[in-house]
């Protein structure tokens, strides 16, 4: 998707920088990955709700143009994720990918 011209962000609710880290370089993430400042380490989760929901965002105006809802224990079809695939497909859409 990034190669296309897209995004993707991930928030890492409740952690240091050196968790944050660790994470990223663990799982050798290719997506860009922050956490929210220690002044106010909800903000994300007050803001956002919570993990398994997915923003497709208008870079150009920073506004949200569609929510996915996921699950957080999978009883959704496809699990878990279905959130993130679906965001991701109409992303790769609007940039004009064919084959998703």
């Amino acid at each position: 998707m990034v190669q296309a011209g897209g995004a993707i962000v991930e928030v890492l609710g409740n952690g240091t920088k050196m968790q944050l880290d660790s994470w990223v370089n663990n799982f050798q993430l290719k997506t860009t990955t922050v956490r929210d400042p220690d002044s106010d380490s909800s903000q994300t989760v007050t803001a956002l709700v919570r993990r398994e929901y997915s923003y497709v965002v208008d870079l150009s105006t920073m506004k949200i143009m569609t929510i996915y809802i996921g699950t957080t224990d999978g009883s959704m079809p496809n699990g878990i994720s279905s959130s993130l695939h679906q965001a991701m497909d109409q992303v790769l859409s609007l940039l004009g990918v064919q084959d998703i």
